[in-house]
């Protein structure tokens, strides 16, 4: 069995729908695919980041619709 420990850049292809990933992801079993803890706090830190941005409820709106931000 194999197990697969992604990064932050293949953990952000995925999100923005990169074809080649999300397939290679999608052959593998979830119990298979592991998230380093590092990779998710640079995550959450690039999403707090963007937030803190937002100053027009438009923009935070149009945000939160945002497919990219629903993972």
């Amino acid at each position: 069995m194999s197990r697969y420990l992604l990064d932050t850049d293949t953990i952000t292809l995925a999100q923005f729908g990169h074809a080649a990933v999300v397939g290679q992801l999608g052959k593998q079993a979830d119990a298979d695919i592991t998230l380093p803890v590092m990779s998710l706090q640079e995550q959450m830190r690039g999403w707090l980041g963007r937030l803190t941005r937002l100053t027009a409820p438009t923009q935070l709106a149009d945000w939160q619709r945002s497919p990219s931000n629903r993972q």
